[in-house]
């Protein structure tokens, strides 16, 4: 794996984009498998709910029958999450591995100063973290959002209409949230790329800054991630009081489909909870994209071609 000779300027964004096609037109059958396996995975995550809710009415009118249903679907989840978890490990160590190599030697090969270099080598792993993790985590938020509302329409049309009112607003403040963190990562990633040229100065009020930068780097993110959290905690409360009083007083739901509407109002907030950690990941995916493929000292990215 080679990296292609220098393009014309471009945003992060366009940056992260190529290298993404990139990898993917290299590796795309082991990419499509794992996200294939994912893919089941999260339907079969899905019906468990349904299931479980089925199963408990069932078992109270003396009928096993839906308790083996249950036990099929979540040894076939089981199964299906052990096979994907095996194969994904062996096929992104094996992208980072290539991906690794060829930017170490393009960069030294243009002249790019070792710090800089041994920090995007590091910087690297996170470009694979994103396809191994936050892509399948974008899957899983998807599935989590889409999949319960349809299954919540089918149960209970007014639940379902209070919790897609919610994803306008959601989405707009997931919106805002990305753009503060993209700012709080830019100056994280300029940090790491001067720490060895600031051990190897020694200057001791400079070390001093340069950690002082990294922490307050460290402390927003944070403060933005229990932010999301807090807000992904108030929405939860709100769902499942109200559902319970729904369901409970108003409807008179029998237990299996109070527990199955309640798992999927925690499904629904989980995938609305994922929304701006994913936006995050995004984020940060874009900045270091342009960092492992940016042109010695200039701002240019260069793109990862295809095995020369």
């Amino acid at each position: 794996m080679c990296l292609a000779p220098p393009v014309a300027a471009a945003a992060p964004p366009a940056g992260a984009a190529r290298l993404l096609r990139s990898v993917a037109r290299r590796y795309w059958p082991r990419l499509g498998l794992t996200y294939l396996l994912f893919a089941v995975e999260n339907g079969l995550m899905l019906l468990q709910p349904l299931c479980l809710g089925r199963a408990i009415d069932g078992l109270v009118r003396g009928d096993r029958g839906g308790w083996w249903v249950l036990a099929a679907v979540y040894l076939a989840h089981a199964a299906v999450g052990a096979v994907r978890r095996v194969f994904d490990t062996r096929s992104f160590t094996a992208i980072y591995r290539d991906l690794a190599a060829a930017m170490v030697a393009a960069q030294r090969g243009r002249g790019v100063p070792v710090s800089r270099v041994a920090t995007r080598s590091a910087l690297s792993r996170s470009l694979v973290d994103f396809l191994e993790h936050d892509l399948p985590l974008a899957m899983h938020t998807f599935a989590s959002l889409a999949g319960a509302l349809v299954l919540l329409w089918w149960y209970d049309a007014a639940l379902a209409a209070a919790c897609t009112a919610l994803v306008g607003p959601y989405w707009l403040l997931a919106r805002w949230y990305r753009r503060r963190l993209a700012h709080h990562n830019r100056d994280l990633h300029d940090q790491m790329e001067r720490e060895v040229d600031v051990i190897r100065e020694n200057r001791p009020a400079a070390v001093a800054d340069h950690y002082r930068r990294l922490a307050r780097s460290w402390v927003r993110l944070s403060d933005w991630e229990a932010f999301n959290t807090a807000v992904a905690q108030l929405v939860l409360l709100g769902l499942v009081a109200g559902g319970l009083l729904h369901l409970c007083v108003a409807r008179g739901a029998s237990p299996g489909d109070v527990f199955a509407v309640l798992r999927y109002l925690i499904l629904f907030v989980t995938g609305v909870d994922g929304l701006p950690l994913f936006l995050r990941q995004v984020t940060k995916f874009q900045d270091i994209a342009a960092r492992v493929g940016r042109e010695g000292g200039g701002d240019r990215p260069a793109d990862p071609g295809e095995p020369s």
